[in-house]
């Protein structure tokens, strides 16, 4: 199981406050929950596949869509070199998890572990 967490960023949706009175803030949520509800479905449409998966996280990489930068969130880092290595690029792969040992300065045990891990979700590609 994969943890990926999207969550946009501003200007995407609109951001209620309390700080205009509450009859604002009421209705800032009932315009914004119809738009984010149709907003997740799409995203959960397309994340139902692997490669799917890969897309969102890769659009948060590239494209800084997430609300905080792609490196401020533990697991997408993760989630984008294990997608990678499933559907069978290596080279990402390994290339993701370097930046993000380097990134955290990982225990060289703990880096060596990640990099087994990869290798064995990319090898249950090929069993699949």
């Amino acid at each position: 199981m994969l943890d990926v967490i999207i969550e946009p960023s501003k200007g995407v949706l609109p951001e209620p406050t309390y700080i205009h009175c509450a009859a604002r803030l009421h209705n800032d949520v009932r315009t914004l929950l119809p738009a984010a509800v149709e907003r997740a479905k799409e995203t959960w449409r397309r994340g139902e596949t692997e490669r799917g998966m890969l897309e969102l996280v890769r659009e948060v990489r590239e494209f800084h869509t997430n609300y905080f930068p792609f490196d401020m969130y533990t697991q997408l880092p993760l989630a984008y070199s294990f997608l990678s290595a499933r559907l069978g690029d290596l080279v990402s792969a390994e290339s993701e998890l370097d930046r993000y040992i380097s990134r955290l300065k990982l225990e060289d045990e703990v880096a060596v572990k990640l990099k087994e891990l990869a290798c064995a979700y990319a090898s249950l590609n090929a069993l699949s």
